[in-house]
């Protein structure tokens, strides 16, 4: 996207932010200790489940990290299909999202919570449709190309928030908000987290499909990568 964001996608952003939040609460307090979103996360876990972290496990981050990037692939095709055909990019990938993470919130029906690295096959499912899904949420958002959202994390948005004189006050606001999304996320996820493992995935879900209906942006010309 070119010129100033269009103040529905960032609404749209700030939502995705916020279902970031509620998708790795779900892998972190119910599917073996994983990030699903927070993929850097993963990158320090694998490392100590290599080491021999007895709380950490090879088989849940490398799974998590495979998925991250097969979605992150995914996405792009998808985009550059869509893109070539004419339609909407950002309705169809956030769209393909929706569809990934209602497959997992179908998966993780009754599923019991799993804090230990011991986790079984319908776990290792949700955690490869949740971690797909939250690649082509990563492609998504870089093809946005909104400065201070990448709707997965939000280290670089606290360094623009806190780099003196950078931004205007809009923006600075915007990047507050996408902060304080992610932790909302977060706690209204342990929150739902507490009635079924499937509930927050189908919260997310539905925020998605929401997002990829009403927030499509009026103009979505070809942004570089």
């Amino acid at each position: 996207m070119t010129g100033p964001p269009q103040p529905r996608v960032l609404a749209g952003l700030l939502v995705l932010t916020a279902t970031s939040g509620m998708v790795d609460v779900v892998g972190f307090l119910a599917l073996g200790r994983v990030f699903c979103a927070l993929t850097t996360g993963n990158v320090l876990f694998l490392g100590l489940a290599l080491a021999g972290e007895p709380q950490l496990a090879v088989t849940t981050t490398g799974l998590a990290l495979l998925a991250f990037v097969v979605g992150i692939l995914t996405g792009n095709r998808l985009i550059d299909v869509v893109t070539a055909r004419g339609g909407r990019w950002f309705r169809g990938a956030v769209g393909a999202e929706a569809l990934l993470l209602l497959v997992g919130a179908a998966l993780a029906w009754r599923l019991a919570a799993e804090t230990t690295p011991q986790v079984g096959g319908r776990h290792l499912g949700v955690i490869a449709l949740l971690a797909t899904a939250m690649g082509v949420r990563a492609a998504t958002t870089l093809k946005a190309a909104v400065p201070g959202y990448s709707t997965i994390l939000v280290t670089t948005t606290l360094a623009l928030l806190f780099r003196e004189g950078h931004g205007t006050r809009t923006q600075r606001r915007n990047w507050a908000l996408a902060v304080v999304s992610l932790g909302a996320g977060a706690a209204a996820g342990g929150l739902l987290l507490e009635v079924a493992v499937s509930l927050p995935i189908a919260v997310a879900a539905g925020c998605a499909a929401v997002v990829a209906v009403v927030c499509v942006p009026g103009r979505e010309p070809a942004a570089g990568r």
